[in-house]
Order: C-alpha cells, then structure tokens, then sequence
C-alpha cells in the first residue's frame, strides 16, 4: 500500500513539474528561485552534485531493493559478501534520502497547487470585474 502511494506522489509531482514547465515554458529545474526552502535549494544544487542531492538520488532509487532484500531472509542473513550491518546501513542511508526525495516531491506539488489557486482567484476576480463593468454601462 504505501508503494503505491509513492509512485502515485512520484507521478503527481511528474506532471505537476511538467505543467510548471510548459506553462511558463522554461525547465522545471531551471526555474529554482531563491525563495524555494533551504532543503530544496541545496537538493537542486548543480544539478544534484551536492552531498544532499546525490543522498536524495540515492533514496529515491535504491530504497525499495534494500527494502525487498531485507524482507527475505535468504538475502539478508544468508549473504556471504555483505555483513548485516553494512546492509543495515546502506538501508537506513537509502531510507533518509528517500524521505528527503519526499519532502522535495510534496513541497514541488504543494507549490504548483497553490499556483494553480492563486491563477483561478485571479481570473475569477477579472470575471467578476468585467461582469461588474458592463452591468454599470
């Protein structure tokens, strides 16, 4: 259950950056500014070249196989290469990123929807400005 409301956070926050791009026709990534949180910035930072970017890459993308490793027994215990607390921590390590990737994708949905409000106020306000206009004629 929680996979799937990953994946469906990951394609909400796909299309949310993509209609962020087409509307002000620049890349999502390009149009980082500088009021965007601390986390965000330093995530983004050249092009996620940074300790925390490539800990959130790292989350994002490993996460689930150290997850469906350790929940079988015969990778996790019986692993001749890798001792458990390696596998532990490259785990947890993976399950930080992945957490930091989430406060990243809720935050760029949460902005794009507030945009979204912020563009329907402003056009029902002219709606109701022009209605107001022709009625006073």
């Amino acid at each position: 259950v929680a996979a799937c409301r990953i994946i469906s956070l990951e394609w909400f926050t796909m299309v949310c950056t993509q209609l962020h791009a087409v509307q002000f026709e620049k890349h999502w990534k390009s149009e980082r500014q500088n009021n965007d949180p601390w986390l965000l910035r330093q995530v983004f930072q050249n092009g996620f070249k940074t300790p925390l970017g490539i800990l959130t890459i790292y989350g994002i993308f490993a996460t689930q196989m150290w997850l469906y490793g350790r929940s079988h027994p015969i990778l996790y215990e019986n692993n001749p290469i890798l001792p458990t607390y390696v596998y532990d921590v490259a785990m947890y390590t993976a399950m930080a990123g992945r957490l930091i990737g989430l406060c990243v994708e809720f935050w760029l949905c949460g902005s794009f929807l507030r945009h979204v409000v912020v563009v329907q106020d402003e056009e029902e306000s002219k709606k109701k400005r022009t209605t107001e206009s022709r009625k006073e004629e």
